[in-house]
This record gives structure tokens, sequence and C-alpha cells, in this order.
């Protein structure tokens, strides 16, 4: 539970990671908003093949070749890097589920 002084803090707002993605609801903390940032114990870093990242962004409307000649040649891309004190992976965020249920083309 938070204390009261950083729930009156949280903000919120429609967000997009990419302009042709659905925006979603989502709800912050500023970094301003707490004396001091906790560090994190771990990172959970999230990795798509290339050939996931391409067959996303054509499902999205993207020219295949275009995307192919824009991302750097290697096997796989960093898409994600969550920072928790857990040392085991948790359970995605439910707006990540959605996102994912949606499929490629959102």
């Amino acid at each position: 539970s938070l204390p009261e002084q950083v729930k009156s803090r949280i903000e919120f707002g429609y967000i997009r990671r990419t302009p042709k993605e659905l925006a979603v609801l989502a709800t912050w903390l500023p970094d301003t908003a707490m004396d001091k940032v906790p560090e994190a114990k771990m990172l959970d870093i999230i990795l798509y093949s290339r050939e996931q990242i391409v067959a996303e962004r054509v499902a999205q409307g993207d020219d295949k070749a275009q995307v192919e000649e824009e991302l750097p040649e290697v096997d796989w891309g960093i898409i994600s890097i969550k920072a928790q004190d857990e040392d085991y992976e948790i359970p995605m965020q439910p707006i990540t589920m959605m996102r994912n249920a949606l499929g490629k083309e959102e």
C-alpha cells in the first residue's frame, strides 16, 4: 500500500508506445513525487526475435522492405526492461496482456 502523500501524486493519461498503436489508460508515479527513487535489485529484459519485430511492424501497415532496412542486423531486439526486486519473472502487467491479446494489428 502506498502512503497517502504518494497516492495524491499519481498521474494518469492515455499513452501509446508508437504512433500506430492503440492508446490505453495508464497510471504512473513521476520520480519527482518521491524523495528518493528506489534502486531495482533485478532487471527483467524482454527480447523479441527480429522476425517477430518485422511481423508486428508489417501488421501495423509498415512496408516490410523499409522495416528490414531500418532495423539493425541482429537476431534479437530489446523490447522492454522491467525493473523489479524479485529474482524470478513476475507476471505481465494487465495492459501488456491486453496488448498481446489484441494481436499484431493493434
